[in-house]
């Protein structure tokens, strides 16, 4: 639902500037801003000229001169995004009241990048009205309780008014310099809305938190680390979020304007970091990208000193570009799990696709500030980011589930050989006797010959070596109802499901001739073995028919070493009652 909603907003995030644009060329006289009872609020592209004032030295009385009105260009979207600077932004623009009545208007930013915002409205009697307004100051300062900067004037019916704005910034910042223009009444209309989008957007955050919460508390077998690494990175994208919109300090710390104007990079950075961590644990990078890993360590160290800077107030630039590299470089993630991908682990898959979206938009961003081209990067981050970590947590249960599979096939599982062990064949026979259409199965004990001067003679290594080969030998053997296990030591168990009980002993013949003539070559040596077979039906008739069956088939497996060994032996309960007699 989310991913939808994205790419429905995607065409709309520019239209509006980019019809304004395409309605006002260099060629065209700017038109006045008529104010109406509009919908939303009206961008001031294409009413307005705007100047570049790069070494924050021009005052308003030099701006109001003839040569430097020369210097105003038209403002078209293209102008909107300005990259990173610290220059002041001047616009000039005509305001029109249309109506038969006055009316208050109000003007904003269109993001909170700009620390400072200075109008100077004129009037019909030549005076000019000025108004600041500062991030500086708390918040309780600003004319409406709006989670951007805004000023109001008056404007009488059927008037015009002359407008200059500044925006300036007390630092480096990425700058987008629009603003935004709307009647006092029709912004409380705008705000409700667009507290409403914002309060679903914040509630499914806060959704996530929980989700993720709940998740931990149920699976226990998983480390502290791995969902408190998790839970830090939710909760700093919200408060990031929270700030970057300007609710943190609406809300949140309304008198601290000096925390609303410093944490946001440090957000950022802890983002990022957690998000890192979160990713060693989860990708295992440890231990399967160990290069890698020392890498993230590395970007984490640098965060993490970054935001000591930070917080003693130095070096403000190298941290502003420490914490914007810190966003540009979670792009590698994708990569980075797909670096670390295992067939059948379906958890990197979802990782890979949760970070997508985010990657293109932090892309975009780049191109955005490094390009004229007008695109909403941050309202496309704000919703990669939710779908990310909804993925994320799918991504955690998925690999719950992987993890879970893992556990339960290594408890079945001989770590040596990767054949089954006793408890696999032990469920497999359960599993055998509900069948109601019950088939012929045999027993088939293998056991290899003199293994033990193996052991003596060329060593452990060599003798497991051995024991490898025949694993996967029986492996070939099997069928879709066959099974291979270790049975112990140098001893397997072969479970097959026969005709009769000529193909059972084709079978045991297959794998004892097949291991005879596979000698290998040690330390220049040829070595040579052989196995013995001890073969018996399984009668599930009888109330234990596995251990009766092994014990028949171990007294053949016997005969078999007894007669010269490399041999295959059925059990045959009279001729050991004569020999018993």
């Amino acid at each position: 639902m989310i991913c939808v909603l994205t790419l429905m907003a995607l065409p709309c995030l520019a239209v509006s500037a980019v019809d304004n644009e395409q309605a006002h060329d260099d060629a065209t006289p700017i038109e006045s801003l008529v104010l109406r009872w509009y919908y939303d609020s009206v961008s001031i592209i294409g009413y307005a000229e705007f100047l570049e004032d790069e070494a924050n030295t021009y005052s308003f009385e030099e701006v109001l001169k003839a040569n430097d009105q020369q210097k105003f260009k038209p403002f078209k979207a293209t102008d909107v995004n300005q990259g990173i600077n610290n220059s002041t932004y001047w616009f000039k623009l005509s305001l029109k009241n249309p109506r038969a009545n006055g009316m208050t208007w109000a003007i904003h930013p269109q993001t909170s990048y700009a620390d400072h915002m200075d109008i100077w409205v004129k009037n019909d009697g030549g005076q000019w009205k000025h108004k600041t307004q500062s991030d500086h100051n708390p918040f309780s300062k600003r004319e409406i309780s709006y989670r951007l900067m805004n000023a109001t004037f008056k404007l009488p019916k059927g008037k015009g008014a002359e407008v200059y704005i500044k925006l300036s910034t007390a630092e480096i910042d990425l700058r987008n310099i629009n603003v935004y223009i709307s009647g006092q009444s029709n912004l409380r209309d705008i705000l409700a809305k667009e507290y409403l989008f914002y309060g679903v957007y914040f509630g499914l955050f806060f959704a996530l938190v929980l989700l993720i919460v709940s998740i931990w508390f149920y699976a226990k077998t998983h480390s502290y680390l791995y969902y408190f690494y998790f839970l830090s990175y939710l909760l700093c994208n919200i408060v990031m979020w929270l700030s970057l919109n300007g609710f943190s300090f609406q809300f949140i710390w309304p008198d601290n304007p000096a925390l609303h104007n410093q944490s946001l990079h440090v957000f950022y950075l802890a983002a990022a970091s957690f998000a890192f961590l979160f990713s060693r644990e989860l990708l295992n990078t440890k231990v399967a990208q160990p290069f890698i890993d020392k890498i993230l360590l590395g970007l984490i160290s640098l965060y993490i000193c970054a935001i000591v800077l930070r917080l003693f107030g130095v070096a403000y630039e190298w941290v502003f570009y420490i914490s914007l590299f810190s966003l540009i470089s979670l792009i590698s993630q994708p990569l980075l799990a797909w670096r670390c991908y295992q067939k059948g682990s379906t958890y990197l898959l979802l990782y890979i696709i949760a970070w997508v979206p985010f990657s293109i938009s932090m892309l975009l961003m780049l191109i955005t500030t490094q390009t004229g081209w007008t695109f909403d990067t941050t309202l496309l981050a704000q919703f990669s980011v939710l779908f990310e970590c909804l993925m994320l947590i799918i991504a955690t249960l998925s690999k719950m589930s992987y993890r879970s599979a893992k556990l339960e096939r290594l408890t079945l599982q001989d770590p040596l050989t990767q054949l089954g062990n006793r408890r696999r064949l032990e469920e497999h026979i359960i599993a055998l006797r509900k069948d109601t259409h019950q088939a012929l199965y045999w027993l088939l004990l293998i056991d290899i010959d003199h293994f033990k001067n193996i052991n003596d003679t060329y060593g452990h290594s060599v003798g497991d070596d051995v024991l490898v080969k025949l694993a996967k030998m029986m492996k070939k053997v099997c069928r879709n109802d066959d099974v291979a296990i270790r049975w112990g030591g140098e001893e397997f168990l072969l479970l097959v499901k026969v005709d009769d009980a000529a193909m059972a002993i084709a079978i045991a013949e297959r794998v004892r001739a097949k291991f005879n003539q596979s000698p290998m070559t040690v330390n220049n040596q040829t070595l040579t073995y052989s196995l013995s077979v001890g073969l018996h039906p399984l009668d599930f008739n009888q109330d234990d028919p596995l251990s009766i069956a092994v014990e028949c088939a171990d007294q053949a497996l016997y005969h078999a070493k007894k007669s010269g060994r490399n041999q295959v032996v059925v059990f045959d309960a009279i001729a050991v009652n004569n020999r018993v007699n």
